[in-house]
């Protein structure tokens, strides 16, 4: 029986996509393993979004290669980074004996089966609808699970790729991701964490109108799922359903995921984010208003063509205000497909990296500030799992995973499920917490 090894790299849906391949491959007599010294097929699944990612992306490549040089082991390329560079990939990376995109999982898999030596196959293009299969992705053993809800993005932000790569906007049918739901439950999840390139998007080209609303509505009805975490939401669209929906939800969590990028109105219009400074700031208002105890998260990106000090401060001003609790900063990457490539006048990586550490420094006092006050305070985690040196490693509804730090729990607390602790200790993200004993 061959043997597989998956490098998952980049995003939740890049990771969801290997995942699916994976089981793919084990339902055609391939097995998984977790070493890639001890597998016959070795699949790198990149993420080419920007410059770090695509940086990574190649040196897990060079890495496994020299797997390949010390035995007889087949070397793939899958993912964003393969379906955005396949044309070049194979004279870059003589190493490489497949490259498989993200186009058509079916048609990756049956590739993949096919491999010889020497062979190299393009991949097929991007389907205009969304693309189902018989299979899901394989369970991770969390007990939380990242459920795709569409792919692609309409949006065309100017410093983005994601539509050169992924495609256009394409929502999935409600019945398939119930059925994916249901299913993630059966096999131990008790959080679902949606996402999409714009989830709140869900909908408008299968329905005519946005009904991100009415896809919660139906999953809260799923069995044994107690979180619903939404992710990667566009502030431009919201709309008035979905927030008076969100603020009666039983189990969608009063966390949401909020990407702002800037805040400058002069660099909003400039990035094509489709949304006002008042706007943002009106919109924040409504929510918090509307969802009790919400908490947001956001990314910021520095260094966008033609940033003035003075748009850096107008951002920095903001997040002292409004006090977004989870923040994310990057710099600015220049993508050679995107509008923003050419704009000018590009910001130096020292400005940007500057700038980041002025902002990351007020982010971190805040978030100090908040943790401190949760001293004492019982609150509830799910305990995602055990840690080796014998304690548990949980989360608040506030704390999407690998994102947004974890709680360190003492106590016999178990896997899977959720517990009440007492916070005992924190740093600028992660808590430290003992079991809540009445």
């Amino acid at each position: 029986m061959p043997k597989v090894y998956l490098k998952n790299l980049g995003c939740p849906k890049n990771e969801v996509d290997g995942n699916i391949l994976l089981r793919m491959l084990e339902a055609e007599d391939m097995r998984a393993v977790d070493n890639p010294d001890r597998a016959d097929l070795i699949i790198v699944n990149t993420c080419g979004f920007i410059d770090p990612a695509k940086e990574e992306s190649i040196d897990e490549i060079l890495a496994m290669a020299e797997v390949k040089k010390k035995r007889n082991v087949k070397l793939i390329m899958a993912g964003c980074m393969a379906q955005r560079y396949k044309e070049v990939i194979q004279d870059e990376f003589p190493e490489v004996d497949l490259v498989v995109g993200i186009a058509n999982l079916s048609h990756a898999k049956d590739k993949i089966l096919g491999l010889s030596d020497g062979k190299k196959v393009k991949d097929s293009v991007l389907p205009t609808k969304y693309k189902e299969y018989d299979f899901v992705q394989k369970p991770s053993g969390m007990p939380y699970a990242y459920l795709k809800v569409s792919d692609g993005c309409d949006n065309f932000c100017s410093y983005c790729t994601i539509p050169f790569i992924r495609g256009r906007y394409r929502s999935r049918k409600v019945s398939r991701i119930l059925d994916e739901a249901r299913y993630l439950s059966e096999e131990g999840a008790r959080e679902l964490i949606l996402i999409a390139q714009d989830t709140t998007q869900y909908g408008v080209d299968i329905y005519g109108k946005r009904r991100l609303h009415a896809l919660l509505e139906k999953l809260e009805e799923v069995e044994g799922v107690k979180w619903i975490r939404l992710m990667y939401t566009h502030p431009a669209h919201y709309y008035r359903e979905l927030t008076d929906y969100l603020g009666k939800s039983k189990k969608v969590l009063p966390y949401l995921d909020l990407p702002l990028q800037h805040i400058s109105d002069r660099l909003l219009k400039e990035m094509n984010r489709k949304i006002t400074s008042k706007q943002t700031i009106n919109l924040i208002n409504r929510l918090r208003k509307k969802i009790k105890n919400l908490v947001l998260r956001t990314t910021y990106i520095i260094g966008f063509p033609g940033e003035t000090r003075e748009d850096f401060q107008q951002l920095w001003d903001f997040q002292k205000e409004h006090k977004i609790e989870r923040v994310g900063v990057f710099a600015y990457s220049r993508e050679e497909v995107t509008a923003s490539a050419t704009m000018e006048p590009q910001i130096s990586a020292k400005a940007a990296a500057g700038r980041i550490d002025e902002l990351m420094m007020l982010v971190m006092g805040q978030s100090m500030d908040r943790n401190s006050r949760l001293l004492g305070k019982k609150i509830e985690v799910l305990i995602d799992e055990k840690h080796k040196d014998g304690y548990y490693i949980g989360r608040a509804y506030d704390q999407a995973p690998e994102i947004d730090g974890y709680v360190k729990v003492k106590g016999n607390c178990k896997p899977g499920r959720f517990c009440s602790v007492r916070i005992t200790g924190f740093e600028a993200y992660d808590l430290s917490a003992e079991e809540w004993k009445e």
